[in-house]
């Protein structure tokens, strides 16, 4: 394996507010895509809508055009037939699906150095599923995805994914939410405000720079546990398919004991408020955080030889 990924404290400047960030980068070249993520299993009933933050540091002189950097995947299938979101010749695209550039026209490139804040409206009809993009505000990206039919989120992940033979770059992400609306959105124009975070987090932060911060997801969606794991799935556009990285664990809310001791302040969410019949917000980077302190204090444990 040459990637990694961690959790990251407020030792790193670049953790926007609140106490984490996941971070995760490329280490070496390698024949298949580099999968630096934890692993979201859910079934979160749609519509819904999935917004979080992205700090994105790569060299784009140094990427050849073919050469993309995964933002997001989303699946409505525990078979890993998704779509995905990236970076690919310094612009924002999907893959998997069909989709088309509504944004600010020429296409800028996307920034580099900066918090960016992201929303995704996802509504999964059945045999057609729709996807609207925001970008800082601005609706950027549309698509319509027939792959598989469904209803329900069942897969995703964010985080560092990309070509195989990237060897440089960081990508942190923070505040990851999920929720669910009580009907499809009649304003397409207008990003969705989360009813967990009252303003949308603005971008442009840059290292110590704004933006709403704090844990993120954690824990049950829809009544079931989300739980991660290991999964296959298709590389963006081009993009080699393969095993998936093993995932995050997203329980509960987590024992007042285990949350002290992890230091990670993890916890559920989950409300009605503003016409939404559920908000899951989701703390996936405090449940990664959670389960690499539980796979600590197990090897503390062990008896030594």
């Amino acid at each position: 394996m040459n990637e990694a990924w961690t959790i990251v404290d407020t030792s790193d400047p670049n953790v926007p507010a609140g106490s984490h960030a996941y971070k995760g980068w490329p280490i070496a070249a390698q024949a298949d895509s580099h999968r630096a993520y934890p692993v979201l299993h859910s079934d979160i009933a749609s519509p819904l809508v999935n917004s979080f933050l992205v700090y994105l540091d790569v060299d784009y002189d140094a990427l050849a055009v073919e050469e993309w950097v995964h933002f997001a995947t989303w699946g409505n299938n525990p078979d890993w037939a998704v779509h995905t979101m990236s970076v690919r010749d310094r612009k924002l695209e999907m893959a998997h699906l069909t989709w088309s550039y509504i944004g600010p026209a020429p296409q800028p490139d996307f920034p580099l150095r900066q918090w960016v804040h992201m929303t995704a409206y996802i509504d999964y009809q059945g045999a057609e599923g729709y996807i609207r993009v925001w970008q800082d505000g601005a609706a950027v990206l549309e698509g319509t995805y027939t792959t598989v039919a469904g209803t329900s989120l069942q897969r995703s992940h964010w985080g560092w994914y990309s070509s195989g033979s990237i060897t440089q770059g960081v990508q942190y992400n923070d505040e990851v939410q999920i929720w669910q609306l009580d009907a499809p959105l009649s304003d397409l124009d207008t990003e969705p405000a989360s009813p967990y975070t009252p303003d949308p987090p603005p971008g442009g932060g840059g290292a110590g720079g704004s933006g709403t911060g704090g844990t993120a997801a954690g824990g049950s969606a829809a009544g079931g546990n989300g739980t991660g794991g290991s999964g296959t799935g298709a590389g963006p556009a081009g993009g080699s398919g393969g095993a998936g990285a093993s995932g995050a664990t997203g329980p509960g809310a987590p024992a007042a004991a285990d949350e002290a001791e992890s230091g990670c302040g993890c916890r559920l969410a989950s409300h009605e408020r503003g016409g939404h019949a559920a908000l899951l917000a989701l703390t996936l980077l405090g449940a990664a955080c959670q389960r690499r302190q539980r796979r600590q204090r197990h090897q503390r444990r062990r008896p030594r030889r």
